[in-house]
């Protein structure tokens, strides 16, 4: 048990690596090694946390269907062992795939349940993460939400979140169009090291 689950965790930090460098096949590759280690050694949290990321790797390789189902999975297990800031992740996760796959509803439901469940937590970390995300989708029916974004972008770097400052900024310049200041916030976004966010933000651009 305790050799599977060092093995589980060792590859699963090579995977963390990959996935930091954008490099989701190497990522995908030690994630679908690390799983079978983290299940024979009956480590329920580090397989949640596996499938996770197996969700995201999938995400950001363009898969989101197949990145659903991981996050569903990873839901389901963190529920079963009440790891709630888990669940607070997976149903974040869960609305972004819906967001990528063009789905606005079922995105700020995932997103409104993901925040929801952080402030009964008192997770604020889980809750700033969500606002970027609910703001924009609010911005993207008609309202005026470039106050909003401002000031979760200011609560993101209050707490050390700065990917979530990052996020807030880019949505902001996405719904006022403004280019110039999507490319200085990908620029940022690859210099602080948040890899994903600053492909994600060029997929943004297209």
């Amino acid at each position: 048990g305790d050799r599977a689950a060092l093995a589980a965790r060792l590859t699963l930090g090579l995977a963390n690596h990959s996935l930091r460098r954008g490099e989701h096949d190497q990522a995908l590759e030690h994630l679908r090694e690390a799983l079978p280690h983290a299940e024979r050694a009956g480590d329920r949290v580090l397989t949640g946390r596996i499938v996770n990321n197996i969700g995201i790797a999938l995400l950001d390789s363009g898969m989101p269907e197949e990145a659903l189902a991981e996050f569903r999975r990873a839901l389901e297990l963190r529920r079963g062992l009440g790891y709630r800031t888990g669940e607070v992740i997976n149903l974040h996760n869960i609305g972004d795939t819906y967001l990528r796959m063009g789905d606005q509803a079922r995105a700020f439901a995932s997103f409104e349940q993901s925040r929801d469940l952080a402030k009964e937590c008192a997770w604020e970390r889980g809750v700033v993460m969500n606002a970027p995300y609910l703001a924009f989708l609010r911005g993207l029916r008609g309202e005026d939400v470039a106050a909003e974004l401002a000031s979760v972008a200011e609560a993101a770097v209050r707490i050390g979140e700065q990917d979530s400052a990052l996020t807030a900024r880019w949505f902001a310049a996405r719904l006022t169009e403004n280019t110039e200041e999507v490319s200085r916030i990908r620029a940022e976004a690859e210099a602080a090291g948040f890899t994903n966010l600053a492909l994600l933000i060029g997929a943004g651009e297209q």
